[in-house]
């Protein structure tokens, strides 16, 4: 600043002074001339200098002049801070008035208001008879509806004929009622007009029906497991043929288990075993019935210690071979199918299967899985038999018993016995079951 002085004082002294130079008339000289054109310049330079510190001095004095006003300044922004500080504060007691004052106009309002203006009713509200009757009805098929699938879903038998053949995908062949435990259990035994025994004979007719396109000359009988009457089912049905007069072979191929001998009351040796193992020639193991000549009885024979490798041997094709030529239609009787694999390989072999379901006993599951067996052997499944068939079910029997005994006693005119009046019709003294099977009741043909 003593510089800047300095020279504004030198530059006023300049001003002052007269012109000590006069412009001559000479030789320009290049090096003068460039001297004073730097000089011009710093001239310039030296004015724009001058002039750029007059204004910074003027906004020098203007920053002075506001840095005195600051103290001034802050003393105001403090009051309004608090005066906004303390305007802030009166705003939220006044909402917070303003809040209260609503709830206390709004607790001063009525609570209540009229809906509706009542009307007198002209019948009883309560109870409402249709809708209760209806309503009751639905929640009672509901509960029954949920009641009959939850026991279908928990109980895995095959309870009807019905439920077998949707099931199973086969048709039923035969109906096959519970036998009596204090009475006959074979055919032969069998009055020609009980129930029992005409199951067995719509048994074989619907047998030679399914396989009426493709004749059946060797059957297999077996179930998925033990206990649900399939050979019962074989040695009957067998007699069922044998009194059509066909020549029928019984064969009994449970090897295991054998039953037919001592059922029959027959020798058990020689056997099956004994012939594939060269024991005994056929002649020698046929036994022919007792009362029937058409029903010739293979019993098992000696229990072998390997009954599927018997079974699948070529000896024994060789036999049903044999078999087949002897007789009308053989029938065989095999272990169950889920115990040992003898029905598998039996099956492969022969012409067609019945395959026996115990009512209310087999399981769903064993029963489809024991046929999904039978036919991965690729055998023919002819039906199934409905065995063991429960009292509820034997209504239509029944029906056809009672019927058939009473057209036998309108036609003789007579209160006489059924069995009697069928002994003259057929013109026979005997039995027309004990006969050998050659005579065939008028009803049954029709």
């Amino acid at each position: 600043m003593a510089l800047d002085a300095q020279i504004a004082g030198i530059n006023k002294q300049l001003k002052t002074l007269p012109k000590l130079t006069y412009p001559v008339a000479s030789t320009p000289n290049s090096t003068r001339e460039s001297i004073r054109y730097q000089e011009k310049l710093m001239q310039g330079q030296l004015a724009s200098g001058l002039a750029q510190l007059a204004s910074d001095q003027a906004a020098l004095t203007r920053v002075q002049a506001e840095l005195k006003k600051m103290p001034g300044w802050e003393a105001t922004l403090n009051q309004l801070q608090s005066a906004y500080d303390s305007a802030q504060g009166r705003d939220a007691m006044f909402s917070n008035e303003i809040s209260n004052l609503s709830l206390r106009e709004q607790a001063h309002h009525a609570s209540e208001h009229i809906c509706q203006y009542a009307t007198v009713p002209t019948e009883p509200v309560r109870p409402k008879k249709v809708v209760s009757i209806l309503l009751s009805a639905l929640i009672g098929l509901f509960v029954g509806v949920s009641l009959a699938l939850l026991q279908d879903y928990l109980d895995d038998r095959l309870n009807s004929v019905e439920e077998a053949e949707r099931y199973l995908g086969a048709p039923c062949l035969g109906q096959i009622p519970v036998i009596n435990e204090d009475g006959p259990r074979l055919l032969n035994q069998m009055s020609s007009l009980a129930s029992d025994a005409e199951s067995y004979r719509v048994l074989r007719t619907n047998i030679h029906f399914a396989s009426i396109d493709a004749p059946v000359s060797t059957l297999l009988v077996t179930s998925a497991g033990p206990g649900e009457g399939k050979t019962t089912t074989a040695i009957n049905t067998a007699f069922a043929m044998a009194f059509d007069g066909k020549r029928v072979i019984l064969v009994d191929t449970d090897l295991r288990r054998p039953s037919i001998h001592r059922i029959l009351e027959v020798p058990s040796l020689p056997g099956l075993t004994d012939v594939l193992l060269g024991h005994a020639s056929l002649e020698e193991a046929l036994q022919v019935h007792k009362d029937y000549p058409n029903l010739l009885i293979l019993p098992c024979g000696s229990t072998p210690p390997n009954p599927g490798e018997l079974l699948n041997s070529r000896t024994f094709r060789g036999l049903v071979e044999e078999l087949r030529r002897r007789c009308d239609i053989a029938i065989f009787d095999s272990a169950p199918v889920l115990v040992a694999a003898d029905s598998a390989i039996l099956a492969s072999q022969l012409d067609g299967i019945l395959f026996i379901v115990e009512g209310g006993s087999t399981k769903k599951g064993l029963a489809k899985r024991g046929l999904e067996i039978l036919l991965q052997a690729r055998s023919v499944i002819l039906g199934i038999a409905y065995n063991k068939m429960s009292e509820r079910d034997k209504s239509g029997y029944s029906y056809y018993n009672y019927n058939y005994q009473y057209r036998a006693l309108s036609d003789e005119g007579t209160s006489q016995a059924p069995t009697a009046i069928v002994k003259r019709i057929i013109g026979m003294d005997d039995d027309p079951l004990a006969s050998g099977g050659t005579a065939v009741l008028e009803d049954e043909k029709d």
